[in-house]
């Protein structure tokens, strides 16, 4: 039941940021006239916030039926997070650009974790 709610919390984050993401590519693709693919290969940002987004929402929904393979994808996506604030810290970016995924990533953090804990 508890993981079942909490599956469902995950799952309805990792479509708000997937939703995020495709926000921020169609703006992109519009101001630049540029495709998917090519962001993909000159904003390795953007492609860590896809890959994030998707393992995210994917990991909710086995997360609703299947610990495991809920976890390992939930996982995935929070380390996509954690590499993406790292490197933006590590290279030197303004804090207004990294603080909202820095936040994001502790409380992916949380949750992974409060998830792992769960027996049921």
């Amino acid at each position: 039941m508890v993981r079942g709610i909490l599956g469902t919390l995950i799952l309805a984050l990792g479509l708000w940021l997937f939703r995020e993401v495709s926000v921020y590519e169609g703006v992109v693709s519009t101001r630049m006239n540029v495709d998917v693919w090519s962001l993909f290969r000159t904003e390795p940002a953007f492609a860590l916030r896809f890959a994030g987004a998707v393992f995210i929402a994917v990991g909710g929904a086995f997360l609703i039926g299947s610990k495991w393979l809920g976890l390992i994808s939930l996982g995935l996506g929070t380390v996509c997070f954690l590499i993406l604030t790292g490197s933006m810290i590590a290279l030197g970016a303004d804090i207004s650009l990294w603080k909202e995924e820095a936040l994001l990533s502790a409380g992916l953090v949380v949750l992974s974790l409060l998830s792992l804990t769960l027996k049921t």
